[in-house]
């Protein structure tokens, strides 16, 4: 099987979509799958794995516009060009906004099947910045991006009613994993702690992801003025310099962004993660905290029911607990509670892995591959 990945990001960014497709390029090449990785070229930064053939596209960005991210130019002609000369067997548009556009238009032309993936729930973004009259339009353009596809893929089940409630039809689950040889409780270590947060006693609570108002970090602003609390954000985006200015006089400490085992040394010398988005698809930030045996303070929603429904080793709190959250973590770790919220946060995590989400992702392929060439287009 050949596959071509069309994706809106790549390296340098840093998020959920360019974990699971690194996590999901490993395995296909483990197994022999030649692949394809179109993506916007990183302004002098580049990661081109190993057995995967990676394309470039010239992009823009402006500090201004969602922290600087690189938008590629959605040159179809150059897209179509390079599908033709891999000649894959289907194509894969993760968040097809701008260059994924391209992507399926230029397979499309050359007759290839296409897969896209929901990654990111734009219109709730917009109406928690209050500009909840985007919405309609928002959902109107991703119904018309994952109509032209033959199957629609999303990170959660609650994700599955969203699509279907917006009328996108040949919805499909793609599971996630998680290396839970690289994020383990076994590296929690009395040094790395000290490295990452500094000398002190207080409890550390983690934040992991990105600076940006659909974050909701102005929930944490309480708890990180709580006397023996240190809040530690990790991570970066367009509203760092204002949290930085609001929490001066708290003691929070901004690390900017950590990758590989300096991350997964984060989670596990932490005593508890802090999850405040309600617009999350899904949240690798717990997935990765729960394998380091993490426990995690996180907002109620759909999407994060369905990683810590019934786990000791996290708590879900409603918008007004967050006033509240220094007492919560006392519930969900202080008084020698915490090994055991720790040894459930890890157990809940083993049962995650990206072999089992790649086969899944490979059989929905198949089927597809399998299915009428005559088939009829979606509406």
């Amino acid at each position: 099987m050949r596959i071509a990945y069309v994706s809106e990001t790549w390296a340098p960014s840093i998020d959920g979509v360019v974990s699971r497709l690194r996590a999901t390029l490993a395995e296909l090449t483990r197994r022999g799958i030649e692949v394809m990785l179109i993506v916007p070229d990183g302004h002098g930064v580049s990661e081109h794995p190993a057995g995967v053939e990676v394309v470039e596209i010239p992009s823009v960005g402006w500090q201004w516009v969602s922290g600087g991210r690189l938008f590629a130019i959605p040159l179809q002609g150059r897209v179509q060009r390079v599908l033709r000369h891999f000649a894959p067997d289907l194509v894969h548009a993760l968040s097809p906004y701008i260059l994924g556009r391209a992507g399926i238009s230029a397979a499309r032309a050359l007759e290839l099947p296409v897969v896209s993936s929901f990654h990111q729930d734009l219109a709730a973004v917009s109406r928690e910045a209050g500009l909840g009259f985007m919405a309609g339009p928002i959902w109107a353009y991703f119904r018309h991006q994952h109509g032209l596809s033959d199957r629609n893929l999303v990170t959660s089940r609650a994700m599955i009613d969203l699509m279907h409630r917006q009328r996108i039809g040949s919805v499909e689950l793609w599971p996630f994993g998680v290396d839970s040889v690289r994020f383990t409780p076994a590296r929690r270590d009395p040094i790395a702690r000290q490295r990452l947060f500094g000398a002190g006693s207080d409890t550390i609570a983690l934040y992991v992801g990105r600076l940006a108002p659909e974050k909701d970090l102005r929930r944490l602003h309480r708890l990180a003025r709580t006397p023996g609390i240190r809040l530690v954000l990790v991570g970066d985006g367009p509203q760092r310099r204002e949290l930085e200015r609001e929490l001066s006089n708290s003691g929070a400490h901004f690390t900017g962004w950590l990758t590989g085992d300096d991350l997964a040394d984060a989670y596990a010398a932490a005593d508890v993660l802090t999850f405040p988005s309600n617009t999350e698809t899904l949240g690798f930030a717990l997935i990765e905290a729960l394998a380091s045996g993490l426990p995690v303070l996180a907002a109620a929603s759909e999407p994060t029911a369905e990683i810590l429904g019934g786990c000791a080793g996290g708590m879900m709190l409603r918008p007004y607990e967050w006033n509240d959250a220094a007492s919560r973590i006392t519930d969900l770790i202080g008084e020698d509670r915490r090994p055991a919220a720790a040894a459930a946060a890890r157990a809940r995590a083993l049962a995650w892995d990206w072999a089992s989400a790649t086969d899944t992702l490979l059989g929905i392929y198949a089927s597809l591959l399998r299915a009428d060439p005559l088939r009829v287009p979606l509406a």
